[in-house]
């Protein structure tokens, strides 16, 4: 992601409006690249801890054109993992040469476009605001609640009851000083130095991979201690089906009685009957249903055609009938499915609030990005209140944004022609659902959306498509 933001592609529509960075014309659907880097990820740390560490550090160097960043994180705890194992402590030199020849097609591109200084050193205010603003949960552990520190225990309640029961393989010792470094080294970078390439070396992005590593953990330590027939509650496995469920305090208090209480199983202990694992499975997958339906908690849904999604049809038919070179306004969203308008379109869009996430790689490109947001909403989104949470401060700025996008008259829609070229504008027919929003006051309603007077082009239950042109 950092080479679009180094590149510049000037649109030659009208004089008044600036170059802008090409990512904000095309774009893949935002997550889709995390999913399709994890299976190779995971099978390198696999690698790893099988002492094939070429292999590992070639097949992680590939997944970097993917994801970046995760990828660089998993080269780092493959690191870590050859300087534990005294066997191929070569690796230590031979494998970040493998990592970066695998990796030098996206390399080379972001060396020769300066795609690696995007944002000065120390960072300036702006970028540390904006980025806190958004991301603070990703970032910046100062802003985390408690519940937030107390999540990252988890993992570690796994890999310590392995390593308790004598079943922690050597190469997760290295994968947890690996995330370790990571982790500190990214907080005191961005938090104390200010320094932006920290940013990427963040704790939530770093202990991701934990999670895969605690279930294998997790699993040995329950094969481990498991006794039949059962004489006590099997602590450790009740903390791997908490870790399912996601219920952080359980794991840590049953890995404590596990530990205090437990045993490692002997040699004569009878193991449990054939059907067991099969059981335990489907009262894993029943359990977590149960769950969710007693608590009306959401279930994902797999979505597998991308004209099912929302907004579809406004985005095929503007790929069928606007021109080529048009740039359309598009509601600023963060989590609809609307911000793959790109995509799906494949017509260029003047911005959404998700564009955001990206903007810590270029100073260029956050500052025309918070520039379009304060136009798209006429408003000053991200002068939050002071006293604020961060998570109220994330989510009243985003509110501001769409809630202001919402009242835009054809007015606002020429102005936004003559300063960054808009041809086009897709306004909603009626309010409609997002996540990630702040909870609207009780017995408010929302008020309607504005429709300007504008050319109609087409229109469906969802969305409008308007033709900007200039006034009578």
């Amino acid at each position: 992601m950092a080479v679009c933001h180094a590149a510049a592609n000037t649109v030659e529509r009208r004089p008044a409006h600036r170059p802008l960075p090409r990512c904000l014309f095309k774009q893949a659907p935002a997550g889709e690249r995390l999913p399709l880097a994890l299976g190779p990820e995971l099978l390198a740390l696999a690698l790893a801890a099988s002492g094939r560490f070429p292999a590992a550090f070639l097949l992680t160097g590939a997944v970097f054109i993917i994801h970046p960043t995760t990828a660089s994180h998993t080269a780092l705890l493959i690191w870590f993992a050859a300087l534990v194992d005294r066997r191929h402590h070569r690796a230590l030199f031979t494998g970040p040469l493998c990592f970066l020849l695998a990796a030098s097609p996206l390399l080379a591109q972001m060396l020769l476009r300066g795609s690696h200084g995007g944002v000065p050193f120390p960072a300036p205010d702006d970028w540390m605001h904006l980025n806190q603003l958004q991301l603070f949960f990703h970032h910046f552990p100062s802003t985390w609640s408690f519940e937030g520190h107390w999540a990252q225990l988890a993992p570690l309640t796994f890999i310590l009851g392995a390593w308790h029961a004598r079943a922690l393989p050597r190469a997760v010792v290295g994968f947890l000083l690996g995330t370790f470094v990571a982790c500190l080294v990214g907080w005191m970078g961005l938090e104390w130095l200010r320094h932006p390439a920290a940013l990427h070396l963040h704790l939530q992005q770093a202990s991701r991979l934990m999670n895969f590593v605690a279930a294998v953990c997790g699993a040995a330590w329950v094969v481990k201690t498991w006794a039949w027939p059962l004489r006590r509650p099997p602590f450790a496995a009740l903390a791997l089906l908490s870790y399912v469920l996601d219920y952080n305090v359980p794991i840590v208090a049953l890995g404590l009685l596990e530990g205090v209480l437990g045993r490692r199983q002997e040699r004569d202990v009878a193991m449990p009957p054939r059907w067991a694992p099969s059981a335990a499975v489907l009262g894993v997958v029943a359990s977590m249903w149960l769950f969710a339906q007693l608590l009306e908690l959401p279930v994902p849904q797999v979505q597998v055609r991308f004209d099912a999604l929302p907004g579809s049809r406004v985005m095929a038919w503007s790929r069928e009938h606007l021109p080529e070179d048009a740039v359309v306004v598009i509601p600023p969203y963060f989590t609809h499915a609307m911000t793959t308008y790109r995509y799906g379109a494949r017509r260029q869009a003047i911005g959404t609030y998700k564009d955001g996430s990206e903007a810590s790689f270029s100073m260029a490109f956050l500052r025309q990005w918070r520039e379009r947001m304060e136009a798209l909403c006429d408003c000053q989104p991200f002068n939050v209140a002071p006293d604020a949470s961060p998570l109220q401060a994330w989510l009243s700025s985003q509110d501001a944004v769409l809630f202001g996008y919402r009242t835009a008259d054809a007015s606002r829609f020429r102005e936004l022609a003559h300063r960054f070229g808009a041809t086009h504008a897709v306004v909603e027919r009626s309010p409609q659902h997002e996540e990630h929003r702040m909870p609207p006051a009780p017995g408010a309603e929302q008020a309607p959306v504005v429709q300007p007077e504008l050319p109609l082009l087409y229109q469906d239950d969802e969305f409008a498509v308007y033709r900007i042109v200039p006034a009578p």
